[in-house]
């Protein structure tokens, strides 16, 4: 392949993955298709496409993508970026005992990659598992405490058994990233725990 071409097949990978970040699926698909018909051998490329298939809820796009990845760097089949891309593709296509073994397998070998810790969370609360979905949600918080998503799952979870760490957790969270409804919770909270002040604070 010669220079010019290599250069353009990144160039429309990158721009791919800026549009997917913008939420432009059709866009990211549109330029990570053209970079692939360019050079199909790229293992970045391939990571992009998986990406691209996911947000647009197309599994079995997201699993051809990455067995393409792993033909051409099967050394790095198991990396947890790829491990827990599979996972989502996995749970997408609704093989969740499959899901949950390769996530299992990657908290195990990278247990300080948080996101693996909060899918994995993801799958045992969808088969009813609350104790070990608390505890995965509590290292993804711990590794990655901006995580907002998973720090209001663990709070909301957390609010029979803990309400005061349930509360800890929601006020953890930036006051500009709270909804009206988030606001009237942690009120709640307070209430639940006889702090009546900053109950009556938060409600006016």
């Amino acid at each position: 392949m010669n220079l010019d071409r290599e250069l353009q097949t990144r160039d429309l990978g990158n721009r791919a993955a800026l549009a997917l970040e913008a939420g432009l699926h059709e866009q990211a698909f549109e330029l990570i298709t053209r970079s692939i018909l360019l050079n199909p051998q790229v293992p970045a490329t391939r990571l992009i496409q998986a990406k691209v298939e996911l947000a647009m809820q197309r599994p079995a796009g997201a699993l051809s993508a990455l067995d393409f990845h792993d033909m051409y760097a099967p050394h790095q089949r198991d990396l947890p970026e790829v491990a827990c891309l599979r996972a989502h593709a996995m749970v997408l296509s609704k093989k969740t005992f499959k899901a949950q073994q390769i996530l299992q397998q990657t908290v195990k070998d990278y247990p300080e990659y948080a996101t693996a810790h909060r899918l994995l969370a993801q799958v045992l609360l969808a088969t009813s598992q609350k104790i070990d979905a608390i505890r995965h949600l509590k290292e993804a918080v711990k590794l990655h405490p901006e995580d907002n998503v998973s720090t209001r799952t663990l709070a909301t979870l957390l609010e029979d058994t803990d309400p005061r760490e349930s509360l800890k957790l929601m006020e953890s969270l930036p006051m500009d990233a709270m909804t009206p409804e988030e606001i009237l919770y942690q009120a709640r909270l307070h209430h639940k725990l006889e702090q009546l002040f900053e109950a009556e604070t938060l409600y006016d």
